[in-house]
């Protein structure tokens, strides 16, 4: 499909930049969202479910052996949340294991991984 296009393109993924062939002759162009407002989406995200949702994801953890728990509540705050989101085991790692603890993995590991590939 790409070779067929004869007018200049672009294409927007969200592959991190090891997952993508790199060419010497190919401008490849990053973008990345502010960690700040990646943290107060999710928050807002998070306290948007409805008491219907957490009861469903409750019985999910309290059913799941390899869980066994209810899921976390998010703190309510800006502030809280924030810090909460800053210092959650395992945030901006690839191997969080709370729910609550984004980023995670790809939104971590892609400007680093961006820039060692375009460093060389």
């Amino acid at each position: 499909m790409l070779e067929a296009q004869t007018h200049r393109r672009f294409i927007k993924t969200h592959l991190p930049m090891d997952a993508l062939p790199v060419y010497d002759q190919v401008r490849y162009i990053h973008t990345a969202r502010d960690g700040r407002d990646a943290c107060m989406s999710y928050m807002n995200h998070l306290n948007s479910h409805t008491a219907d949702a957490w009861a469903r994801f409750d019985a999910n953890g309290l059913n799941d052996p390899t869980i066994g728990t209810t899921m976390p509540r998010p703190p309510k705050t800006p502030r809280e949340f924030f810090s909460y989101w800053l210092d959650a085991p395992g945030a901006h790692t690839a191997t969080a294991s709370s729910s609550l603890s984004a980023p995670t993995g790809p939104t971590a590991r892609h400007p680093t991984c961006c820039w060692s590939t375009t460093a060389t």
